[in-house]
């Protein structure tokens, strides 16, 4: 019997990046049914093309592509739920604890699908004391956004930013061209000081004052370069080292391992992310159904080697590719009983018997009549009111007769049989030629019998006189019954 889904602290999103390789791509995040998983390659939903494993699992589990996404191609996988409740609990009603496990799990699941979507949103730190409001105004083509001059909420600039970029660049073009344009002042006085041989060396200090100043502008255009590719550094490596934690928690492994519990010592690659007491499962690349959860027990991140205390195993035999991806183990399982066990639970009505297994079906609501013969299973529902057999030759499914198919079962099908009522139920009395049926009573079965002669027509012996004596012609009282006609009972 499933057991209900146990909701880890994991972000339900995660990012790869295709190498052309890969097929298998990991989710450490449970999803509830197949279309709460949403598949993504670079900027485009993709629907199709690939197969998930793990749906109803507390670890997650992966999406196997027929065709490896492309070298480059971003692949991004995220948990979506639709943020509604349609069940209800019934007032006065047994809460079931699957029933009440399952809606807190969506719940949880939910409020974590929301929680993702705010950390992405723009937003004060929390130890601002800030009241200034973040909504944003309506866009304008162009325009830049700022904080308006009380400082209370954002507004559009007055001018586009293209337009201030303009006219920035345009300023700083006067500035320079006054500046150069002094600079010239400057060396004509000193030039016209050293024509005259008037104050040389107050003229040499305005020239060397002139240089000082164009190598501080210098300077200072410099330290704005080296500023700006230090913050571009930083803020490359910020997102690479973000873009790596999905990656430093995923391991491939081609050590020889047998499913089972206890230690189990492998390979993966050096300089990954697991440290001791880490909830890992270790599932086989192929066949991601077949897996092991356990802890962390060690990791030397210089070799690669890393030991796992298994603690629950789903599958049998071995295998030599594996993969590791951060996740919980399964749940304990549950006790009790009720709705959540014997003929009451739908994965067990395939095992039950005939009688047991309508019973379960009523309990669960499910309408209809189970009809089962020896080559498959077929539920029928009747539209109206009718006769279920077969009529055809050998095993199969049962379907609606006519009256004919259902008499044809009983009597045969042969033309001018008779169905009468016997006994213990109703026969058939076979067609035979040249004789007349005899009714043998209400406490016998009738039969075929020779006739003892009987009036074919009466013959006129004289005319116009009257008959001399009387005769009787036999009343003929054969009881009706039901007869084969060429195609049908009539």
């Amino acid at each position: 019997m499933t057991e209900h889904i146990q909701i880890n602290d994991v972000a339900p999103l995660v990012h790869y990046d295709a190498d052309g390789v890969q097929a298998a791509f990991t989710f450490p995040f449970a999803v509830f049914k197949a279309t709460d998983l949403e598949v993504w390659l670079n900027e485009a939903k993709t629907p199709a093309g690939f197969t998930l494993s793990g749906v109803g699992i507390s670890s997650g589990g992966a999406a196997l592509f027929a065709v490896p996404p492309a070298a480059g191609t971003r692949v991004t996988l995220r948990r979506r739920m639709a943020l509604e409740r349609i069940s209800d609990f019934q007032a006065d009603g047994i809460i079931r604890a699957k029933t009440l496990n399952d809606e807190l799990d969506y719940q949880v699941a939910a409020v974590q699908q929301v929680a993702d979507d705010v950390s992405r949103c723009v937003q004060r730190p929390f130890t601002s004391s800030s009241t200034a409001a973040l909504t944003l105004p309506d866009p304008v083509g162009g325009r830049g956004l700022k904080w308006n001059a009380a400082g209370t909420g954002l507004e559009n600039s007055a001018a586009g930013l293209d337009e201030a970029v303009a006219v920035a660049t345009a300023q700083a073009h006067a500035a320079i061209q006054a500046r150069a344009a002094t600079d010239a002042d400057h060396a004509a006085v000193a030039a016209d000081r050293a024509a005259v041989g008037v104050d040389r060396q107050a003229a040499a200090a305005a020239a060397v004052s002139a240089a000082a100043d164009r190598a501080a502008v210098t300077a200072d255009r410099t330290a704005v370069a080296t500023l700006r590719g230090q913050a571009e550094v930083s803020a490359v490596a910020a997102e690479s080292s973000a873009l790596s934690v999905g990656t430093r928690l995923l391991s491939a492994s081609t050590s020889t391992l047998t499913l089972g519990t206890g230690t189990r010592l492998l390979e993966v690659e050096p300089a990954k992310g697991w440290v001791a007491g880490m909830t890992v499962t270790i599932f086989v690349t192929a066949e991601p159904g077949r897996f092991m959860t356990g802890q962390v027990s060690s990791y030397d991140p210089s070799t690669g080697a890393l030991q796992v205390m298994v603690e629950d195993v789903q599958g049998i035999g071995s295998a030599s590719a594996w993969t590791v991806v951060i996740g919980g183990r399964r749940g304990m399982a549950g006790t009790g009983s009720g709705d959540l066990q014997a003929v009451n639970a739908l994965a067990e009505i395939a095992a039950l018997g005939a009688g047991t297994k309508q019973a379960a079906r009523g309990n669960l609501g499910l309408g209809g009549l189970a009809i089962k013969g020896t080559a498959a299973a077929t539920d029928l529902a009747l539209s109206a009111p009718a006769i279920l057999g077969r009529a055809a030759a050998g095993a199969g499914n049962a379907a609606e007769l006519s009256l004919s198919q259902v008499l044809d079962l009983v009597g045969g099908a042969t033309r001018g049989d008779l169905l009468y009522r016997g006994a213990s139920g109703w026969a058939r009395l076979p067609a035979a030629g040249g004789l007349y049926l005899k009714s043998n009573g209400s406490g016998a079965d009738p039969a075929w019998a020779t006739a003892p002669g009987r009036v074919l027509g009466v013959a006129a012996t004289s005319v116009g006189g009257v008959a001399a004596s009387t005769a009787t012609i036999p009343y003929d009282d054969t009881p009706r019954l039901i007869t084969r006609g060429h195609s049908s009972w009539g």
